[in-house]
């Protein structure tokens, strides 16, 4: 029982997260300007695809993955989501715990 929580919380974490990085990118809240090249692409690089790591590595069940891609999304997504308090951004960090519950559960 407590696998499949576990899992469902590793495949919808990086969903979460996924949503929350393409409104920050598309539709931000927070300002009226469009995201530029460089923010998309750094946006990319360091959230969207260890995200997407994160979620193969829990659909094919290698844990490696996931550590790899919390790793990797840590410094950007932390920052991201500790960088205003209260705020909808708060998001990247409480899916980035959801990462770490996923990455170091025990089979």
């Amino acid at each position: 029982m407590m696998n499949k929580v576990l899992k469902m919380l590793g495949i919808c974490a990086p969903l979460v997260f996924l949503a929350v990085c393409a409104c920050f990118l598309f539709v931000n809240p927070s300002s009226n300007k469009p995201a530029s090249l460089s923010t998309m692409g750094i946006v990319t690089a360091m959230l969207v695809l260890p995200s997407l790591l994160v979620l193969y590595g829990v659909l094919t069940e290698r844990k490696r993955l996931v550590r790899i891609g919390a790793i990797w999304v840590l410094p950007y997504g932390m920052y991201a989501g500790l960088a205003s308090i209260p705020s909808i951004w708060n998001i990247f960090a409480l899916c980035i715990v959801c990462y770490w519950i996923a990455a170091l559960a025990k089979k």
